[in-house]
């Protein structure tokens, strides 16, 4: 069996859970239904932004 490369302690444990348990809870405060709602435009919004940056940055290469 592989060695870990360093100890699980309550340290470590902690500086990973207490930060995930408070974002955890901020977003079910503010997005209990809306986000749910939300996460559609959200996404469109950003592939069609990820589109125009690309299609910007290569339009020289391409030719368009």
């Amino acid at each position: 069996m592989a060695q870990l490369s360093a100890p699980i302690t309550y340290r470590t444990l902690l500086a990973f859970a207490v930060p995930m348990i408070i974002s955890q809870l901020f977003m079910n405060v503010n997005f209990i239904v809306d986000g749910v709602f939300m996460a559609t435009p959200a996404a469109d919004f950003l592939g069609a932004s990820l589109t125009f940056l690309l299609l910007w940055r290569k339009r020289k290469q391409y030719g368009y």
